[in-house]
């Protein structure tokens, strides 16, 4: 596959035609393929002090082809992950950004050390730089956040920024939240149409994550959803851009997506 880069809004175009598709023995086509690559960044600095009781919020970012799935770690415990879900057809003909907040409410003594990122895009791995968590000692404890079962506005801590796919597939926009009491999900599509888990549709579907499945996806498809989480404190909400891909396309424009110095 042969990537060419411009200095114009730094785009980047893949040549589809230098893909083209492949004839197995047994005579079924398959997909034109992606090379697999992955970039990560954290959007923090690389000490951060926090005080006991206080509120630590870390952010990653992978971009990869497949699209990527990403893990949060400190000291070799896993603590949450998020990302593209894993699909049936082949996945990586496409290209997705995904963005993880690791979010800890209550920060204790026992949460201070080094935080690590971790992404996978099919075969390639690739960890963030690390994050040193230092806990300050806090005089004052009546940090709302420490109390337990407190209620919690919600907060969207995984979702995909970008994704691009070959049209005639499947594709799923990840979107997942927290908040107490658990947040309701709910969609915008990019006509302004509101998909929640009562909308009857053979295009549409929330899954029970959150996630917005979106079958058989075409040039109609491209544009902004929003996923929007609520409960009775109030709200948070996310964009994804969807771009459908021409199989018969000679070259495709990633408009910022693939902006690698990870601007956004």
């Amino acid at each position: 596959m042969k990537v060419v880069k411009q200095n114009f809004l730094h785009n980047y175009l893949f040549d589809f035609q230098s893909v083209g598709k492949f004839i197995a023995p047994c005579g079924k086509a398959y997909s034109p393929y992606l090379s697999e690559w992955i970039n990560m960044s954290v959007k923090n600095d690389p000490i951060i002090k926090v005080p006991i009781g206080g509120v630590l919020e870390l952010e990653c970012e992978a971009v990869g082809s497949p699209p990527p799935q990403v893990k949060w770690v400190h000291r070799n415990n896993l603590l949450q992950e998020a990302g593209f879900p894993e699909q049936n057809e082949v996945q990586n003909t496409a290209i997705g950004k995904i963005r993880s907040r690791l979010v800890i409410d209550c920060v204790m003594p026992h949460h201070h050390g080094v935080y690590e990122c971790s992404g996978t895009s099919g075969s390639k791995k690739k960890v963030s730089s690390p994050i040193h968590v230092l806990i300050e000692e806090n005089d004052d404890m009546t940090n709302t956040a420490c109390e337990r079962n407190s209620p919690k506005v919600p907060r969207v801590v995984s979702w995909g920024p970008t994704l691009l796919e070959l049209a005639e597939h499947d594709i799923t926009l990840p979107c997942t939240a927290v908040g107490s009491p658990a947040p309701e999900i709910y969609w915008i599509s990019n006509k302004n149409q509101i998909i929640d888990s009562d909308t009857i549709s053979s295009h549409y579907k929330i899954l029970p994550s959150g996630d917005l499945l979106i079958n058989q996806i075409s040039w109609d498809d491209m544009g902004t959803y929003t996923c929007v989480a609520q409960n009775s404190l109030g709200s948070d909400k996310v964009a994804s851009f969807l771009y459908p891909v021409k199989k018969e396309g000679k070259l495709v424009t990633f408009l910022l997506l693939l902006h690698r110095t990870q601007n956004q």
